[in-house]
């Protein structure tokens, strides 16, 4: 999701959520997380699934 200059963006994520999205985007950084469906609303995040599709944890 790409959000234009001055365009509002509804993100519908709980605070604990937001606060994670907000830090990786303020860093540059990759966020890895189980559910990366979580955060696909969040322009800007660079986010992968840390899961393979067996559900067991990717070694990074």
């Amino acid at each position: 999701m790409q959000a234009r200059s001055g365009e509002i963006v509804l993100i519908l994520l709980d605070t604990d959520h937001l606060k994670i999205a907000a830090t990786a985007i303020a860093q540059d950084a990759l966020l890895l997380w189980a559910k990366s469906r979580d955060f696909e609303q969040v322009p800007g995040l660079n986010v992968q699934d840390w899961q393979n599709h067996r559900g067991r944890m990717i070694t990074v």
